[in-house]
């Protein structure tokens, strides 16, 4: 289960079709130091049965005990240490109506093992906030209308 695996570095891509371009984005986060770290939900979202998000956190719950179990074990890291710390990106619609990735950073979680459930409680803000080291790629190429 390497997708619930806390890591270092995380890459977003975006694309759109504007007219006869198409415009692509890459947005590689880092969390180099040895207190803090990044994960994806859209990386495991087929695991969940739900996940719900509010100004405190997110709210994830698992399909099985065993996602579930290993979730548990990977992200109780954070709750380790006073200053370990993870970015957790939602994709978008991963909090049901966010229209794009949002990112929370992860201060300490307590799960709930009867229904499979973490309560991630994070501090909200923007990726200028959260993400302090990042490369960002933004470029187009022209769409071709003769695939032949």
């Amino acid at each position: 289960m390497p997708v619930l695996e806390l890591k270092s570095t995380e890459t977003c891509l975006w694309g759109a079709q504007d007219g006869s371009d198409a415009t692509l984005g890459n947005l590689t986060v880092s969390m180099p130091g040895n207190d803090e770290n990044i994960l994806s939900m859209e990386k495991f979202e087929g695991m969940l049965t739900s996940a719900e998000c509010n100004a405190q956190g997110m709210t994830p719950g698992f399909e099985d005990d065993s996602s579930f179990a290993y979730a548990q074990r990977v992200w109780d890291w954070v709750n380790g240490a006073e200053n370990h710390t993870f970015l957790m990106v939602a994709g978008k619609g991963d909090c049901r109506n966010n229209p794009y990735r949002i990112p929370d950073l992860v201060h300490s979680i307590e799960y709930n093992e009867e229904r499979n459930i973490a309560r991630l409680d994070a501090m909200k803000g923007g990726w200028k906030d959260l993400a302090h080291s990042y490369e960002l790629h933004v470029g187009s190429v022209p769409m071709s209308s003769d695939l032949g």
